[in-house]
């Protein structure tokens, strides 16, 4: 089994976004399996970011794991906007996104 633990804010507003906080701020991949994982990709999507496509991590041995950091979810301004600004109240609205781990074959794993 692979294990995913994503670090990220539960919430965002306009403010985070002008202030350019980090929505992700690290994406771990543990290897559970007995065997080694090469070619992963990390996709993520959600309602509030575009969608993001690591680089491929070349391979993942058997009982390892790895911590991506720094991955640069870009924020769709106007939708945050949209939902965070209306009538100057300020309302933090819950980020519903995935991620999820993807072979360069195009196998996604549990």
């Amino acid at each position: 089994m692979v294990n995913l633990n994503i670090e990220y804010l539960p919430s965002i507003n306009f403010s985070l976004i002008n202030n350019r906080i980090a929505i992700c701020q690290s994406v771990e991949i543990c290897n559970n399996e007995t065997y080694d994982l090469k070619d992963l990709i990390i996709e993520c999507r959600g309602d509030f970011f575009q969608d993001y496509r690591s680089s491929v991590i070349p391979s993942l041995k058997a009982g390892r794991s790895i911590r991506l950091q720094g991955m640069d979810l870009s924020p769709i301004t106007t939708q945050v906007a949209a939902v965070t600004e209306k009538n100057c109240l300020l309302v933090h609205r819950h980020i519903i996104f995935g991620c999820a781990i993807r072979l360069k074959e195009g196998v996604v794993l549990p």
